[in-house]
């Protein structure tokens, strides 16, 4: 073989085991996003925020409207990508700090309590941002948008 036709071929072997690496890489990323989010269900975070929105629907309505929810909302699509952002965004050493942590007692209190953290600090960010809105309408940044929103 030639000392060309060599490098070529070194090339194309260095490059396939590269690839065949980051495959490999991005498969382990991948199982360690579904155990993530195995662990910590998007669908439950959905659930819950409709059951929420049912509250806010007439009384009479809340059955359709939860049924509603089930029947359209798409939760394989959901836990899907939910899957592929954790692997996006984080570093396998980050999805598995963050497993270990919810797996954890720790971590389980800390779901069971989000809602009711979520709940007192909701009227809080609303009046602070609402307090925003005002100051921007008074500047002039938000010209002609009405009060209270």
């Amino acid at each position: 073989m030639t000392t060309f036709r060599s490098k070529i071929f070194i090339t194309v072997l260095a490059a396939i085991c590269f690839l065949s690496f980051s495959s490999a890489e991005a498969a382990d990323k991948m199982a360690l996003a579904r155990e993530y989010v195995a662990t910590v269900p998007v669908e439950n975070e959905v659930k819950m925020a409709i059951e929420h929105m049912a509250q806010q629907v007439p009384a009479e309505q809340r059955v359709l409207f939860r049924q509603l929810g089930e029947k359209s909302i798409d939760y394989n699509r959901l836990r899907s990508e939910a899957e592929k952002a954790v692997a996006e965004t984080f570093t396998e050493n980050e999805i598995r700090a963050m497993t270990e942590f919810y797996k954890s007692p720790e971590g389980q209190a800390v779901r069971a309590k989000m809602p009711e953290y979520d709940k007192k600090m909701e009227p809080v960010m609303t009046s602070i941002l609402q307090e925003f809105v005002k100051k921007l309408q008074e500047n002039k940044v938000l010209p002609g948008m009405p009060s209270g929103q």
